[in-house]
């Protein structure tokens, strides 16, 4: 069972990076391909938001489910959101302070990026 709930798991989270990514790629092609009218690093920031505390999240729970042994879902998931909107507000704090970017673009790219979790179930 351990390792059943673990594979499960990793198999969202693929998809879901799978998805992001291409979503991702895609938005900053087309920023790219806009010549300078977009700041393409925004962009990328905003993508990185929102692919790298998913991730972060989802290991975490993988990590519940194979090294401590919990399979109660409602403890993933909170698992999985805390984790995720932990290090989107760290990371979002971080990029905001440390770097100048336009955060439009940014928070654009970033919801853009994160509604591809609507498309993920189609690469599971």
């Amino acid at each position: 069972m351990n390792g059943l709930a673990s594979d499960n798991i990793q198999q969202a989270a693929n998809s879901m990076l799978i998805s992001q990514s291409i979503v991702g790629s895609s938005l900053v092609f087309i920023c790219f391909a806009m010549n300078g009218h977009v700041d393409i690093k925004s962009v990328l920031f905003g993508v990185i938001l929102s692919i790298l505390p998913t991730q972060l999240g989802m290991q975490m729970a993988n990590f519940k489910v194979k090294v401590l042994g919990v399979f109660n879902p409602k403890s993933l998931a909170v698992t999985n959101i805390t984790t995720k909107w932990a290090y989107t507000a760290l990371l979002f704090i971080s990029v905001i302070h440390f770097s100048s970017v336009s955060y439009t673009e940014m928070l654009l790219a970033y919801v853009v990026t994160t509604l591809a979790h609507l498309i993920s179930p189609a690469f599971s």
